[in-house]
């Protein structure tokens, strides 16, 4: 896979010895070895060190400056796992007894991973952790490294941000014998946007992050709409919003009746876009559902 990467930070005050540690994915795994071509072969990771995991034939060495310091490991063939999956995938990191070191998860929450799976980032981007977070849960430890910084701590650059502000932790499913759910609210926040820029947003619920169509409708102030439809909305002068928005579920929609009705958890989404942005702004929350 060539230009992959793992890479491996040891928060703590001893080096640790990573020699016959296990990458697991979602297919297979693999073994880490020291790496004699750009590196010295040493598994050893020094305390508040860090360690790059490629496969053979990486060419991550010719695209990124590397530190000499970071200490180059491989898996034991040329892919890590079956390739890291852009829609979806999952990395155990096991030591060489079998314990469980660490774990995440992108695109689909597996159950041999604690948490919710991390929101997916664009092609060429990596999924960074938040320096000095460890929450066993993807979904909060993880985001979107713009600038990828392999071998040396993570940069968080301020940009643009979409979040959910308020949101309740269980949404109630539909009653029997009704076509719609309760109505709930959420509230959302644009901060550090275009100022006085027209945008549009949406917000809708699926129960799988892979799905295309939504399981709810979205209120435009008269009407419910289906939630792929988009709301007018401009920044004020400091460039941010915030405002409330109301969604229910539709018992007749494809993915409530096969992704949502039948969950006890659910994800929240919520995106913007405009003539001025590349890609539409994404966030999204993970929910409980629960029978009224």
């Amino acid at each position: 896979m060539l230009n992959e990467w793992i890479e491996l930070y040891n928060p703590t005050n001893h080096s640790i010895n990573v020699s016959e540690w296990i990458l697991i994915d979602n297919f297979s795994e693999d073994t880490i070895e020291g790496d004699l071509d750009h590196g010295n072969g040493t598994t050893i990771i020094p305390s508040k060190g860090y360690a790059i995991v490629a496969d053979h034939g990486t060419r991550i060495y010719e695209n990124y400056s590397i530190s000499n310091e970071t200490i180059k490991l491989y898996v034991d063939d040329l892919s890590i796992g079956n390739g890291l999956g852009n829609t979806k995938d999952k990395l155990i990191l096991k030591n060489s007894t079998g314990t469980i070191i660490d774990a995440m998860e992108w695109g689909e929450d597996y159950p041999d991973v604690p948490g919710y799976p991390a929101a997916l980032v664009d092609v060429n981007h990596s999924l960074s952790r938040y320096p000095d977070t460890d929450t066993n849960d993807s979904s909060m430890d993880f985001y979107d490294g713009v600038i990828s910084t392999p071998g040396s701590r993570n940069t968080i650059i301020i940009y643009s941000h979409l979040d959910i502000d308020f949101y309740p932790a269980y949404i109630s499913k539909i009653q029997n014998n009704s076509d719609y759910s309760i109505p709930f609210a959420i509230k959302t926040n644009m901060t550090n946007f275009s100022c006085l820029q027209d945008y549009q947003i949406k917000a809708y619920v699926i129960g799988n992050l892979s799905s295309t169509f939504p399981a709810t409708q979205l209120w435009d102030g008269s009407d419910w709409q289906w939630a792929y439809f988009y709301l007018d909305i401009t920044t004020d002068e400091n460039g941010n919003w915030s405002d409330w928005l109301y969604l229910r579920f539709k018992g007749d929609y494809q993915e409530y009746k096969n992704n949502t009705m039948n969950n006890n958890a659910a994800y929240l989404i919520v995106k913007i876009k405009s003539d001025n942005i590349s890609r539409e702004g994404f966030a999204h929350k993970v929910v409980g559902l629960c029978a009224d």
